[in-house]
């Protein structure tokens, strides 16, 4: 998607804030990171950090 010439929008929150309207006009959701308890949080900062990495990062 990053390679095509149509702009790309990244929206990231929690799922508590964002609303079912927005979710429901999504072209694409990922899925939340699954942890090895039960308990799952990962800061909204740090799953942005992530995600631009593996979008962005250097891969040599």
């Amino acid at each position: 998607m990053l390679a095509e010439p149509t702009p790309v929008m990244l929206a990231l929150g929690t799922a508590w804030g964002l609303c079912d309207g927005f979710m429901d006009a999504a072209d694409h959701i990922l899925e939340p990171l699954k942890g090895a308890e039960t308990y799952n949080h990962l800061s909204v900062r740090s799953a942005a950090a992530i995600l631009l990495d593996r979008l962005l990062g250097d891969r040599n």
